[in-house]
């Protein structure tokens, strides 16, 4: 599986690091800052554990600014790119 992230409109995310599964809250404001609060996340021994590592490192990063282009949301932390998303219909992925 590969990672991904969803927001709910009630402040939630949650997603997975390709093995295990996290969730926790958010808040994005005006300026499109955006504060990711992890509240928790499975801890099971998989093999692409690197992966998963550095994942949740670039997403615990601060976010001091997201833009949406297109299907694509972005986060930056200052003037670094720290990871694009690409938009998908969750009923289509495997």
């Amino acid at each position: 599986l590969r990672p991904f992230i969803t927001f709910d409109t009630a402040g939630g995310v949650q997603g997975s690091l390709g093995c295990n599964t996290f969730f926790g809250g958010y808040s994005a404001n005006r300026k499109h800052k955006l504060t990711l609060d992890f509240q928790g996340a499975t801890k099971r021994l998989c093999q692409q554990m690197e992966v998963e590592k550095k994942f949740m490192q670039a997403l615990k990063r601060d976010i001091t600014r997201y833009e949406i282009e297109g299907e694509e949301l972005i986060l930056f932390s200052g003037d670094d790119e720290v990871m694009r998303f690409v938009a998908v219909d969750l009923g289509k992925v495997e």
